[in-house]
């Protein structure tokens, strides 16, 4: 069955975010005492199609959710007017609950929920022991005087290469944005994500928690830049263009934040060299009241590293990526890359004649209607679990295997509980099981969860009888705190 999942829970009303809600977000951003790059409307905003953002009020706090591959909290919680810590304590257990539901429906690792762009200002605020902190990169900061001159030492290359654009290209201008450049922006954007997709071709971040193929994050970045030729104006974003004749070679975008200003995307012609040094000295004269110049954070994507680095920066407005601590042992969905070492579990668990061949398995992890996840530590896969919907109403485990080095760790609890939890999100009465009647250990556990026994069915092993064992969903959900609902639509 085809399991169309809504992320978001019904009673908290999440909406997408729009021109509409600047108001309210700026309102609530303002009490900021040094915000980030990423803590302005028009940042949130731009990003909204990119991220899939949806954003709720839950306990006097603005909630954005990014929906990705995984969802995530896409900034820390906004508080509101008279938001306590208390509050804050409340909107965070509710925040992670919302995406711990969706990891599990989803058979994702609940680490990936996390909440990104944390400031230090924020994680102060935070302050829970219950979460841990990952150093994300910080923003640059740039005085705004020396990117205006260039002056000195330090920048006798961005000088030089700002002079020499302009003794190549005699005939350069620059104007204010306006709508008249709209579409030669866009054609301008295209060339560029085209000869970057081309130079940094397999080009990987260096984080490690969080590696990515850089192209996938400049899609993103596209994808938001566009929204930006679309929206400045009411966004109440500053744009400046740069020609040579009639050939646009460069475009740039920045907006005030707090006392600093915010260079929110720049992207110059790859054939005309000194466009990139120019534009941006340029457009830091449109922010010469401003001392300083924030231009973001670098993804750790290497060579952006390099340039904005290049730069001099006077200081680093640090970042954190906040996420609660993490177990050793994590859960996931299992995929066909697994075959040989859950086919090798197989052959260590059970005999000849019930183990699953490398064709059945295969069979398993290609089923759409069956649900496989697997244990692992360190990578290492140490236990796995398939399940299935019989109807609407009923689900089934069909196997529980934890290899014999790794059992009385928990393993198999941790499995039974994740299945259990995700059935229970998806409104199943009834879950089903067999189990050997010599398998004791298994038997008790899934006692310890609730599971009755049925009956008992004969010679079901070959050799060896088998229980069918049944756990009443329909009670046990009626026992649980039902605050968090996410209701999924089964066709």
């Amino acid at each position: 069955m085809d399991i169309d999942l809504d992320p978001y829970p019904k009673q908290y009303s999440f909406r997408p975010i729009c021109l509409q809600d600047k108001e309210l977000f700026q309102k609530a951003l303002k009490n900021l005492k040094e915000p980030i790059s990423d803590n302005s409307f028009a940042n949130i905003y731009l990003w909204r199609d990119a991220s899939h953002l949806a954003f709720s009020e839950i306990h006097n706090h603005l909630c954005i959710f990014a929906n990705g591959n995984n969802l995530t909290l896409f900034a820390p919680p906004i508080p509101l007017e008279n938001a306590s810590n208390e509050d804050i304590t409340k909107c965070l257990k509710i925040c992670f609950e919302i995406m711990d539901n969706y990891q599990i429906l989803n058979c994702l690792d609940t680490s990936y929920g996390k909440i990104d762009y944390v400031s230090e200002e924020v994680l102060k605020r935070i302050n829970n022991p219950e979460l841990s902190t990952i150093d994300f990169s910080g923003d640059y900061i740039y005085d705004t005087q020396k990117m205006i001159t260039l002056s000195g030492k330090a920048f006798k290359r961005k000088r030089w290469a700002k002079q020499k654009f302009m003794r190549t290209y005699p005939n350069h201008r620059v104007e204010t944005l306006n709508n008249n450049h709209t579409s030669d922006c866009l054609s301008l954007l295209d060339l560029w994500q085209k000869h970057a997709d081309e130079k940094k071709q397999n080009q990987i971040t260096e984080n490690q928690e969080y590696s990515c193929q850089t192209k996938d994050l400049r899609d993103l970045d596209i994808k938001a830049c566009k929204q930006a030729l679309i929206d400045y104006e009411e966004l109440g974003l500053k744009g400046m263009v740069l020609y040579v004749d009639n050939i646009l070679v460069g475009f740039t975008l920045g907006e005030k934040l707090g006392s600093q200003a915010s260079i929110l995307f720049e992207k110059t012609h790859p054939d005309y060299d000194g466009s990139a040094q120019f534009i941006f000295s340029e457009f830091c004269k449109t922010w010469k009241d401003c001392k300083e110049i924030n231009v973001g954070d670098d993804w750790f994507i290497p060579t952006l590293r390099e340039t904005k680095e290049s730069y001099r920066p006077i200081r680093r407005l640090k970042k954190y990526i906040v996420t609660k601590k993490q177990p050793e042992i994590k859960i996931r969905r299992a995929s066909i890359i697994d075959i040989e070492r859950l086919f090798e579990i197989e052959n260590q668990c059970f005999e000849p004649h019930i183990a699953e061949t490398r064709e059945e398995l295969e069979a398993i992890l290609s089923n759409p209607g069956i649900t496989t996840i697997v244990a692992y530590d360190k990578d290492k896969i140490i236990g796995m679990a398939s399940c299935f919907l019989k109807n609407k109403e009923n689900g089934n485990i069909y196997n529980l295997v934890v290899p014999k080095e790794y059992r009385g760790k928990g393993i198999a609890k941790k499995l039974t509980d994740f299945i259990i939890k995700r059935f229970s999100l998806l409104k199943i009465q009834k879950l089903y099981l067999e189990v050997h009647e010599s398998n004791l250990p298994a038997i008790n556990l899934y006692k310890s969860f609730g599971f009755e026994t049925l009956e008992i069915l004969p010679d079901y092993y070959k050799p060896g009888n088998g229980l069918s064992m049944c756990l009443e969903l329909s009670k046990t959900n009626k026992n649980k705190d039902e605050s968090i609902v996410l209701t999924p639509v089964v066709r």
